[in-house]
């Protein structure tokens, strides 16, 4: 079905490598960039937060495909030594998912329970939040304007003193 997907490396490299240059070339940036994907886009911010989190500040991923490849996105995550230092916030979001499928996605709530536990063990900053009432092609309108607004509140926290 997918024979041609793949080389998400190579293109977390060109976006951080190539993209991000030639934005703040051309631009007036922020030093703060936000990787955003839904579905497989989606699988790419959580792949890409995973085995680089020093790319961007931050990654949304609307209701990521995380079942895909036999849910090889939490095998990545159990067996990926995350640096200590490195501490990416994630806003994800799902959609609603009918319950009596055997599809592709079938299992989404199982994966993104068992993802959303290994983000606690290791004390990620993230955010989920469920849009029952919106579906896998309308579920990134909401999230994008939400994960906006949490990203806002959390990177404009007023910061500890130590």
């Amino acid at each position: 079905m997918f024979s041609d997907s793949g080389g998400a490396e190579a293109f977390s490299r060109f976006l951080n490598e190539e993209l991000k240059l030639l934005i703040s070339k051309t631009y007036r940036t922020e030093n703060f960039s936000v990787l955003v994907g839904h579905y497989f886009g989606g699988l790419l911010a959580i792949n890409t937060m995973l085995t680089h989190p020093h790319y961007f500040e931050a990654f949304v991923a609307n209701y990521p495909s995380l079942c895909w490849d036999n849910a090889y996105i939490l095998k990545l995550a159990t067996t990926n030594r995350f640096p200590a230092k490195q501490k990416p916030f994630l806003f994800n979001s799902k959609a609603e998912v009918k319950k009596n499928g055997n599809g592709f996605d079938s299992e989404h709530p199982n994966v993104i329970s068992h993802f959303e536990a290994w983000l606690k063990q290791k004390q990620l900053p993230y955010k989920l939040i469920s849009y029952p009432d919106e579906s896998h092609g309308t579920v990134s309108y909401k999230a994008n304007i939400d994960a906006l607004r949490i990203l806002n509140g959390y990177f404009n926290r007023p910061q500890k003193k130590h």
